[in-house]
This record gives structure tokens, C-alpha cells and sequence, in this order.
């Protein structure tokens, strides 16, 4: 048995069912909300793609400058033990995370780096690299200067982006503490 569907297909599923949902069981909205609910949902939107535009730009251009590959390379000449590479990689990756989104980072740079980590005298496990990864990746997009949550978040509630930053910053302090 096949799969029926796909991801885009499960979205659009859940977009009716919710729909469906909001204006049958909860009765929080009706068929007369819809052309406003569509119209914020587009502006939101388009908000969101030219900030996602910009970070693309910029991955490229990281990319075709191999900014990347010079860190790798610097990392590779300090000869560090375990601990020292791990101290480094979260350094790197909290830098990493502040100027790039999470998908190209871990694309860009996870290659370069899981063949350092697996090294003899290293030999740091995968599970544990792909969460240092990830929760460092996270705290740069809680950070500006793209921090790109920061902007979904002062978006989407309308709130200034200083307000939205003076909010996470407890959070972003626990997931340092959590990275240590």
C-alpha cells in the first residue's frame, strides 16, 4: 500500500479540517471572516518571504565566498580535544545560527563538520552532534541581526521587534544555560 499523500497535502487537509472545525464545533468565526482572515494571512506571508528572500541571499552569498569552508578549515588547524571542539562548534554554530536559517546551515555546514566530529580523538556521537546543532542553530534565530523568529513573532502577535526581543531573552538564556 502506497502513501496517499504528501506533506503539502497533509497541510492543505489540515487547513480545511481546522476551517471546518473553527466555524462548526467552536463557532469562533463564520464563512464572512474568511476574506479578512485571508487577507492578514497574505500579508503576514509576504512579509515573511521577503525576510526569507534576504536570508537566502545572504546563504548564498556565505556560500560563494566558502565562509563556511574557511571556518571549517581554522576549527581543523587548532587541534582541539573533545571538549575544546564542542566549546568551538557551539561558539561557531551560536555565530552560524545569528546570520543564517537553520535548513542551510545544517546543509552547508553539517557535511563539513560530522567527519571532524567522528574523528579519532573526538568521536563525538551523532545524536548529540544533531542536537547541539539544532538547539544552537535555534538560539542565533532568536538573535538578531536576522532573527528570523524574532520578525514571525512581532508579526504575528503585532507586537515592536524590541518588545518581542526583551521576551525571548529568558528563554534564550535557558537554552544557553541547557547548551553549557
Amino acid at each position: 500500500m502506497t502513501a496517499c499523500c504528501g506533506p503539502t497535502e497533509a497541510a492543505a487537509v489540515a487547513v480545511v479540517y481546522s476551517l471546518v472545525v473553527a466555524i462548526y464545533i467552536y463557532d469562533e468565526m463564520g464563512w464572512k471572516d474568511l476574506p479578512e482572515l485571508l487577507a492578514d494571512s497574505t500579508v503576514m506571508m509576504g512579509s515573511l518571504v521577503v525576510i526569507m528572500v534576504i536570508a537566502f541571499v545572504f546563504n548564498d552569498y556565505l556560500v560563494e565566498e566558502s565562509i563556511p569552508q574557511m571556518a571549517v578549515e581554522l576549527i581543523k588547524e587548532m587541534e582541539l580535544s573533545r571538549f575544546g571542539f564542542l566549546i568551538a562548534l557551539n561558539i561557531f554554530l551560536l555565530l552560524v545560527g545569528c546570520f543564517m536559517d537553520i535548513i542551510s546551515a545544517i546543509l552547508i555546514i553539517a557535511p563539513l563538520i560530522v567527519p571532524m566530529a567522528m574523528a579519532p580523538g573526538i568521536d563525538i556521537d551523532p545524536i548529540h552532534l544533531g542536537i547541539v546543532f539544532i538547539v544552537n542553530l535555534e538560539i542565533g534565530y532568536l538573535t538578531p541581526p536576522l532573527g528570523l523568529n524574532l520578525f514571525v513573532s512581532s508579526t504575528l502577535f503585532k507586537k515592536p521587534i524590541g518588545e518581542v526581543v526583551r521576551s525571548v531573552i529568558p528563554f534564550t538564556g535557558l537554552m544557553l544555560i541547557g547548551i553549557v
